[in-house]
């Protein structure tokens, strides 16, 4: 089964362009947060598992990227291990789908009462493609992605929850004795 990685996940792995999240179990900043996810999409090459990128969620990563988005671009085209999904019809039934239980429910933010409701809708419409891409997971950092993929029944990690990263390997100077 794929899993879907959000725009957090994309801006840690490619660039500064996101500082490391808070842990919230030590309030502290994620350590290694871009080598945490570096080794999460090798385990999951080597286990040929389909990253799905989501349109919107490639949306903001180009936005965050600016000028260089195009070379991101090109790199994550290039990747076999990616691949781009757009929110397409079923997606768009599916989003709508979600929306309306929270709609009916009388909370049309599904609990998440500081996000905009334009923001809400762009959330949802992540969680959508996951669902209907039969994603097992989402990576995401984002608190409201949680939420909703949590209530659509997909599970979703943030970088705090991924495995700590391999120690990076030094290389110690080489010295000859005098014996």
């Amino acid at each position: 089964m794929p899993v879907v990685f959000d725009n957090s996940f994309l801006a840690l792995l490619y660039g500064p362009f996101q500082t490391a999240p808070i842990d919230p179990r030590t309030r502290k900043p994620v350590d290694r947060a871009q080598e945490r996810i570096e080794a999460l999409v090798d385990k999951l090459s080597k286990a040929q598992v389909r990253i799905l990128i989501p349109t919107p969620a490639l949306c903001e990563f180009l936005t965050l990227a600016g000028r260089a988005g195009s070379s991101y671009l090109d790199i994550i085209d290039s990747t076999s291990r990616f691949q781009v999904v757009p929110f397409d019809q079923a997606s768009a039934v599916e989003a709508a789908r979600l929306l309306d239980s929270g709609k009916r429910s009388g909370d049309k933010r599904r609990g998440r009462k500081q996000a905009t409701w334009q923001k809400v809708k762009f959330d949802h419409q992540i969680v959508a493609i996951a669902v209907t891409q039969q994603a097992s997971e989402i990576y995401s950092n984002d608190e409201d992605i949680a939420s909703f993929g949590a209530q659509s029944g997909v599970t979703v990690f943030s970088v705090a929850e991924l495995a700590s990263a391999p120690p990076r390997q030094t290389n110690l100077p080489l010295t000859v004795g005098d014996g």
